[in-house]
């Protein structure tokens, strides 16, 4: 493991599966129509040439005690006649962030004939952790396992940052789990990196390309 970083060990509990279709429950918290994920389609075409096309459906299920905010991309029908059907992609958001962020990436598997699901960890985005959470980052692999093994059909894990090491963790966990991709394997054993990683960066005048979009 890099960094000589520990499997983390905690006892599985089965995750409830997600729902065919979005609940409609207009008192959960959610993304679409929220300003901030305006602005954040704004900053992708203005910085980037990033156009979304496609708005994710926003899912809740519960995962250890968590009520957990997922989001999901379905296959695309354009992509069915050039590419076989698959499986499921789970997005691994990283500290600091939350699994909407990764929508460009949801967007593009589901061009591959894939589903994309995008959770937000217990802590951040809209997810309502369990009572008495306690900021334990064991729990963030426990969740994404859990998550992988109540999907159909072989599973890849997608992580980005921290993400990357808690795909790694969480593919340890879940047999279901075919792959990982992984942009950065941090330890976050190593207090330095840990606390850097959830460290919030600010907006700064004239550079709004660069500013970060957390919450």
């Amino acid at each position: 493991m890099p960094g000589g970083a520990r499997i983390l060990r905690v006892p599985a509990q089965p995750a409830a599966p997600l729902p065919a279709t979005p609940p409609a429950n207009p008192t959960l918290p959610a993304y679409a129509g929220s300003r901030s994920w305006l602005r954040y389609r704004e900053l992708l075409d203005e910085c980037f040439g990033i156009r979304l096309s496609h708005e994710p459906e926003e899912l809740w299920t519960s995962v250890r005690g968590h009520r957990l905010h997922v989001d999901r991309w379905r296959p695309s029908a354009a992509a069915a006649p050039v590419a076989p059907a698959g499986g499921t992609v789970i997005l691994v958001h990283g500290g600091g962030g939350h699994g909407r962020i990764l929508a460009p990436v949801g967007e593009f598997v589901a061009t591959l004939g894939w589903q994309a699901l995008a959770p937000d960890l217990p802590g951040y985005g809209l997810t309502r952790p369990a009572p008495g959470f306690a900021w334990d980052y064991a729990e963030w692999p426990a969740v994404v396992a859990e998550l992988a093994e109540a999907c159909a059909g072989p599973v890849v894990l997608l992580g980005l940052s921290v993400g990357g090491l808690t795909a790694v963790h969480a593919a340890r966990r879940a047999p279901r789990v075919a792959g990982v991709i992984a942009t950065t394997l941090l330890d976050m054993s190593d207090p330095p990196p840990a606390s850097a990683s959830v460290r919030h960066r600010r907006r700064r005048p004239g550079r709004s390309c660069r500013a970060a979009w957390w919450r």
